[in-house]
């Protein structure tokens, strides 16, 4: 049986990386030997057009449910109106889809929430994510970071992208530009997709044990 430290090791540390980074690591081919690039690369070949012999999810698909289909993309949203092809709550996507049962999982700029309550729960939906992606398996949450401005529900980047570690991710930070909303620079805005590869089943709690959840 692993010991716990052994399978912490499968995880590696999260990255932070500019679009600008990414596009420059691109252009000098670097895509091959740099591991990270190549699980950016491949998300978004997948957000264009899903890979023969591959399934993906949506999450939050909303009006661009037909978009999303013509893709190669499977849809879920908890809108009726939005006509995806599964309605259903995300925070319990793992009661509706088969574990182990997708290649790529997308959360395309849904609403979060941290008590699950009025949208996704950050934390929860990296659970469900693991749950249902296959071992190697690919999630893209593209979403925003704001900074001072404590109303904001979205997650802390430094705080989430750590979190998709102990969720058992190799997890990508792709950073946009900061937008200033402030003279004093003490609030911005800024867009982050994190990009995640699956390392491991379970999640990790306080303790430092690995869960898995049946």
């Amino acid at each position: 049986m692993q010991s716990l430290e052994s399978i912490s090791s499968l995880v590696p540390d999260p990255i932070n990386m500019s679009t600008d980074a990414i596009e420059r690591l691109n252009s000098q081919g670097m895509r091959e030997e740099f591991a990270p690039l190549k699980i950016v690369d491949d998300c978004r070949e997948a957000l264009y057009a899903m890979p023969g012999g591959k399934e993906g999810i949506v999450v939050g698909s909303g009006s661009n449910t037909e978009s999303w289909r013509a893709r190669g993309w499977q849809t879920l949203d908890i809108a009726p109106g939005s006509n995806a092809d599964i309605i259903h709550d995300a925070n319990w996507m793992a009661d509706i889809l088969p574990p182990e049962s997708q290649d790529y999982i997308y959360a395309e700029a849904i609403r979060m929430d941290p008590n699950g309550i009025e949208g996704a729960s950050p934390a929860r939906l990296l659970n469900q994510f693991n749950r249902v992606l296959k071992p190697g398996g690919k999630l893209i949450i593209e979403t925003a970071h704001f900074e001072g401005i404590p109303i904001s529900t979205l997650p802390d980047r430094e705080q989430y992208i750590k979190l998709l570690q102990d969720n058992g991710f190799h997890g990508i930070a792709e950073l946009g530009p900061i937008s200033y909303l402030n003279p004093e620079r003490t609030k911005y805005q800024q867009s982050v997709v994190y990009y995640g590869e699956k390392k491991r089943s379970g999640f990790k709690i306080s303790t430092g044990e690995i869960v898995h959840p049946e």
